[in-house]
């Protein structure tokens, strides 16, 4: 029985092979596919949804610009993927000060009640207040002395009418409750990653405007370059080795012609 990685690998070889062949349109079921992917790869590396929704874009209109790259068709998650971080990564340096300044903003600030769901459901605050509201009474008391309330070990042991080495037991156990329940919190907001809106449209839309000078993923053409690819490595190599030798003779001569003169 075909799994279902599987049965996906078969479906990008088809629109990969289609898409070569001149049906510009079947790009579009892999930008339907992948388009939360790409998104959850770029905004890894970014943080920032506008960001993260621009590189999702200039990935897909780059891999099906560079379609013929790709050589098997059945790799191309792999391969868009390693184009979002990519593109993810360069973006991120074009875009260094406004980023550093929206982690600031970020750490500094709370959002307003009247603010997006998107960031309410990704900041940290509010997912740490949520998560602690959720632990036992006991494990919240003691980690509100200890940490919140600035209490010191001793002092936070005294209040609670325990000893110091009862408290770090119950902290420890404390600790483990909530990063559970931090993890949990985090998987389902990360669940519900995706960009503002789809993206397809405005990908579709640019490729299609695109000059067929410069759609070299498609067509015969595609096909010529990848099996001529490896022949320019070769005549590269064998210049390299015709020049080579030829310049490596000409340093040895001037230098025993220097040593004769001398």
């Amino acid at each position: 029985m075909e799994t279902e990685a599987a049965n996906l690998a078969r479906q990008d070889e088809q629109a990969v092979n289609a898409v070569r062949r001149g049906d510009t349109e079947r790009y579009r079921e892999l930008v339907e596919r992948y388009e939360r992917r790409v998104y959850a790869v770029a905004w890894s590396r970014l943080g920032d949804v506008a960001l993260a929704e621009e590189a999702t874009q200039e990935a897909f209109i780059r891999a099906y610009r560079r379609l013929w790259l790709v050589g098997d068709g059945a790799k191309f998650a792999g391969w868009i993927a390693t184009i979002a971080r990519n593109t993810a990564i360069n973006l991120g340096l074009r875009h260094r000060r406004e980023l550093d300044k929206c982690e600031r903003w970020a750490l500094e600030c709370m959002p307003e009640e009247n603010a997006a769901d998107e960031v309410a459901e990704l900041c940290p605050p509010e997912m740490l207040r949520q998560a602690l509201a959720e632990l036992p009474a006991a494990h919240r008391e003691c980690l509100v002395l200890f940490y919140l309330e600035g209490k010191s070990g001793a002092e936070a042991a005294v209040v609670l009418g325990i000893s110091e080495a009862a408290l770090r037991v119950r902290l420890h156990r404390a600790r483990a409750a909530m990063r559970e329940r931090l993890e949990e919190k985090l998987e389902g907001s990360l669940e519900q990653l995706r960009p503002t809106k789809t993206l397809v449209p405005a990908v579709m839309a640019t490729i299609l405007a695109s000059s067929p000078a410069k759609l070299v993923g498609s067509g015969v053409g595609a096909k010529i370059l990848y099996y001529l690819l490896p022949l320019k490595f070769f005549f590269l190599f064998m210049w390299a080795m015709m020049v080579l030798p030829n310049l490596l003779l000409s340093l040895v001569t001037m230098r025993w012609e220097r040593a004769r003169a001398d």
